[in-house]
């Protein structure tokens, strides 16, 4: 594939890299302010102008991201006459955009973010009488170049002139492109100095449009850059710089370990920014005012962000633009915020995220960009896959990529299907923050059952997860209806809400279990239930490193678990709690009934938990592990970081356990997961 020049690199511009590269361009401007500009124009179907001719340049790859984003977004406008009219300035930084009334005088420029196909007639004899001479499309191909005479020619002959003559000469073959052609001579003949050559010049090829193309512009750009990236021959002196990456900061697990890590390295005078894909508002900020009273700057990448010309020399804006289309945006609007800040690392979380950061740390030379993976590969999450995610394999043969994991099987799980050695992983187990948790008195068990309802003397059951597929609230359902056989005064205490929220409560009253579980939906005091409860169920098919089995522990609730992910690793089997196979209702049930039968189990089995939980996911181990992981990948390898194993008492293996029993631990039954294909 031969790259487009813009890809091929800077000596590949042609009769355009005449343009003033950014370092001449002084000032600084305001990213959100192009983005929030771009959207309008695009969405209403509106003219760019730019006095006199208009070149390509690497202004054109950056403005390209915006609008290629929002036209893959939106669909491309039909431009009309009278459409509204915006200037175009490319004297800056950054170009801007800004509402313009009437058409300044003299030989004028157009641009316009869609295809001949959606321009009217009317509109092309409105932008030549205004002194349109040079107009600026994009099409499958890219921008493209093409004199205004020319576009109306084309348009006359194809929509007015041959149904014309069709309806007067029925037989008549009419070739519509060669009567084009002579009526835009004819056109140009009053113009007094033609500004283009006749036909279309491609000034701007967009290789994303072609997806293998793309990806190829991307592998082969990352070949070069492997062979001159030079890893850091020492540590900085100084602390490091460091750039948090993440979608938001839900109440999800994985942005509390970002909180944790963040307030961590600050506390180890590191320098470090939490920037998010979106805004943190309503139940996107929920970790905000966390960082915000330790002093963390978190916010959207872009948000704000005032960016000069060094800045923006710094950034692959031809790479940009060959993102995939559903995170372009995103891509730049990072990539800005790394040139900008220039970090040392940059840290992300999460699937849509590591992507996206992965392509904006190549394009702005970031020395080290960690993925940070939190559960089973993407194939397992249907509902949350997205093609552009397989860009992980794109980005993977970077030396600035550099992997992390929250558990073993995590790791295998990510590097089949990304196609890399697992050893490529470091494996840092999740670090519990501490400082709210503390082991509740009796006296505080029983305010907190109060509070909630549940009568002092019952056994309790705390469920702490979303209601969605991977959390199999069906299969906690089946299991505590059987429990209740069991123990009629059961008592269940739900937190989380999801996607199945709505089967859960059907399941429930079909089963006539509303007396024993309360739905709490959306709880920001975990503590609280688990203060009131005996003990933990998670029913989870794939799971990370669960946050809710360590807080249990750490304030001596026993778990019962199933063996998904790194749950084996959070909970100690037979001691202090009971892991068993993703599908086996039967050792959930008898584990659950041994434990809320046995205060004498459960006392040991909290003080236990309480101990291995604290020394074994202890949160400066989580943050002093992650900085020998940034340490490493500045140094561009080395051994691989892992959290110190543990011995623990197991279960025999799945293939020799017994069935599970009344008497003594359930075994171990392991289901293997087998992936969603999509």
């Amino acid at each position: 594939m031969t790259l487009p020049p813009s890809i091929a690199g800077p000596e590949g511009r042609g009769a355009d890299a005449s343009v003033p590269s950014p370092a001449g361009m002084a000032g600084a401007a305001d990213l959100d302010a192009l983005a929030l500009a771009v959207r309008q124009w695009h969405d209403e179907g509106g003219v760019a102008v730019h006095s006199g001719t208009l070149a390509a340049g690497p202004w054109l790859d950056l403005f390209s991201a915006f609008v290629l984003a929002q036209v893959a977004a939106c669909g491309a406008r039909p431009i009309g006459s009278h459409a509204p009219l915006w200037r175009l300035d490319v004297s800056g930084p950054l170009p801007s955009l800004t509402r313009l009334a009437p058409l300044p005088p003299g030989e004028l420029t157009a641009v316009v973010p869609t295809s001949r196909a959606n321009l009217s007639i009317k509109a092309m004899m409105w932008l030549r009488r205004a002194g349109v001479t040079d107009l600026w499309l994009l099409d499958d191909r890219g921008w493209v170049r093409v004199h205004v005479a020319e576009v109306l020619a084309d348009l006359l002959a194809r929509r007015r002139i041959k149904p014309l003559l069709r309806r007067l000469f029925p037989g008549l073959l009419i070739d519509h492109e060669q009567a084009a052609a002579g009526l835009g001579r004819w056109l140009r003949r009053a113009e007094p100095a033609p500004a283009l050559p006749e036909g279309e010049v491609i000034v701007h090829p967009i290789a994303s449009k072609r997806g293998g193309d793309a990806e190829s512009a991307w592998r082969q750009f990352i070949e070069r850059d492997n062979a001159s990236f030079k890893p850091a021959a020492a540590l900085p002196e100084r602390p490091l710089r460091i750039i948090q990456y993440t979608g938001c900061l839900y109440s999800g697990g994985a942005e509390r370990q970002l909180c944790n890590t963040a307030l961590g390295l600050v506390q180890r005078g590191h320098e470090c920014l939490v920037r998010t894909q979106h805004d943190l508002v309503g139940q996107h900020g929920h970790y905000l005012p966390l960082l915000s009273r330790a002093g963390v700057d978190a916010r959207r990448a872009g948000s704000g962000l005032r960016v000069d010309a060094a800045a923006l020399e710094r950034v692959r804006w031809d790479l940009i633009a060959a993102a995939p289309d559903a995170i372009r945006s995103y891509v730049a609007n990072l990539a800005l915020e790394l040139a900008a800040h220039r970090p040392d690392v940059l840290h992300a979380w999460l699937d849509h995220p590591n992507v996206i950061a992965g392509l904006a740390g190549i394009a702005a030379g970031v020395p080290s960009v960690i993925l940070s993976t939190r559960n089973y590969n993407p194939t397992h999450f249907p509902r949350f896959y997205s093609p552009f995610v397989d860009w992980y394999r794109v980005a993977a043969p970077s030396r600035r990529i550099h992997w992390m994991a929250n558990s073993h099987r995590g790791a295998a799980s990510y590097a089949e299907y990304v196609g890399l050695d697992e050893s490529r992983f470091h494996i840092v187990f999740n670090g519990l923050f501490r400082e709210h948790f503390d082991r509740p008195t009796p006296a505080q068990r029983l305010a907190a059952r109060r509070r909630l309802g549940l009568p002092p003397e019952a056994p309790v059951v705390a469920v702490v997860n979303r209601l969605d597929e991977e959390k199999q609230p069906e299969l906690m359902l089946k299991v505590i209806a059987l429990l209740r056989e069991r123990l009629p005064g059961l008592r269940v205490a739900v937190a989380g809400s999801g996607p199945l929220e709505a089967d859960v409560r059907a399941i429930i009253a079909r089963r006539g279990l509303a007396r024993n579980i309360a739905l709490l939906g959306r709880v920001d005091n975990v503590v609280e239930i688990m203060s009131a409860a005996d003990v933990l169920l998670l029913t989870s098919r794939y799971e990370g490193c669960p946050n809710v089995a360590l807080e249990a522990q750490h304030v001596g609730i026993p778990v019962v678990a199933t063996d998904a992910g790194g749950t084996p690793d959070a909970v100690a089997h037979g001691e202090t709690g009971f892991v068993c196979g993703v599908d086996d209702v039967a050792g959930l049930v008898i584990s659950l009934q041994k434990l809320l039968q046995d205060s004498g189990l459960r006392e040991r089995f909290g003080r236990a938990a309480q101990a291995y939980v604290d020394d074994r996911f202890n949160l400066d181990r989580m943050v002093d592990l992650t900085c020998g992981v940034y340490e490493t990948a500045l140094r561009g390898g080395g051994a691989r970081i892992e959290t110190p194993a543990r011995t623990l008492s197991r279960a025999p293996s799945a293939e020799a356990a017994p069935a599970a029993s009344d008497d003594g631990p359930p075994a171990i039954h392991t289901i293997a997961a087998q992936p969603v294909r999509t």
